[in-house]
Parts: structure tokens; sequence; C-alpha cells
């Protein structure tokens, strides 16, 4: 059941990493509304670890389960190294603008990992849970994508695409 752990474990730690991120870039901000995101997304971040905390006691084949997360894994460990280096390149970002870019690209990296993961996983509940997990994703990006419009718009700039 290793292999089980090692993602969950992982998966845990990539969220309390974004947390942490949250919670750190909530402080460089200047927008109230985007210090706001930040802060309401680093609760986000907490409950999402719960969740996971909570997935792998479903009932389920444990091979298959093993397999899965094993392949979904190894995208994972990337995701959890790279969330470590962006975290480390977010501290020189002075520019709200760019912490913003750099939370959205991280949340869609969590997503491409939690869709991996799903299309891996061949039980139904488990699937289910695991599309929880990415819509919590795409929930994240839609709301980081309307405040970076916002700020580009005040700010006379380009909204990103």
């Amino acid at each position: 059941m290793g292999k089980l752990v090692d993602f969950k474990d992982a998966a845990i730690t990539m969220e309390f990493k974004m947390h942490s991120f949250y919670s750190s870039m909530a402080s460089k901000v200047q927008s109230q509304r985007a210090r706001d995101l930040l802060r309401f997304l680093a609760g986000e971040e907490l409950e999402h670890s719960r969740f996971i905390d909570r997935l792998t006691s479903v009932k389920t084949d444990t091979e298959m389960l093993n397999h899965a997360f094993s392949e979904a894994g190894d995208i994972m460990g990337y995701l959890v190294d790279d969330l470590l280096a962006r975290t480390k390149l977010s501290h020189t970002f002075e520019d709200e603008t760019a912490i913003l870019k750099l939370a959205l690209q991280s949340e869609e990296e969590a997503r491409i990992f939690y869709s991996k993961l799903h299309d891996l996983v061949q039980d139904l509940r488990l699937k289910a849970q695991v599309r929880i997990l990415m819509d919590y994703e795409d929930d994240h990006m839609k709301k980081l994508g309307v405040v970076l419009n916002v700020l580009m718009k005040e700010r006379g700039g380009k909204a990103p695409e």
C-alpha cells in the first residue's frame, strides 16, 4: 500500500505548500481584492488537504488504486518540486499581477494532475471524489482570473487571455 500513502502524502504536501504560498503572497499584494482572494484560497487549500486525506478511505481494488496513484504520482512529484521553486521565486515579486499569474499557473498544473489521476482511476466513487478536486482547481482558476482581469484593467494593462 506504499504507493497509496506516497500519493496521499504528496498531494497533501502540495495543498499545504499552496496554503503557505497564498498566505505569504497575501501579505505582499496592495489590492484588498487580491489580498482577500489569496487569504480565501489559503483557507481552501487546508480544506483540500482534509478532503484528500479522506480520499484513500474509499473501498476499492488496492492494486488498481496503487497503479493509478503511482502513475499520477510521477506528475505530483514534479508539481511539488515546481511549487517549492515557484514559492521561492514569488518572494522576489513585487507586482501583484505577477503573483496572481504565478498562482493561476500553479492552480492549472494542479488541475492537470487531478485530471490525470481522474483518467487513471476506475472506481466510480473515487473518480467522483477526484472530480471534486478538479472542480476546486477550476473554481480557483476562475476566481484568480477575475481578480487578475480587474487589476489589469484598473492599471490600464491588457487582461490575460
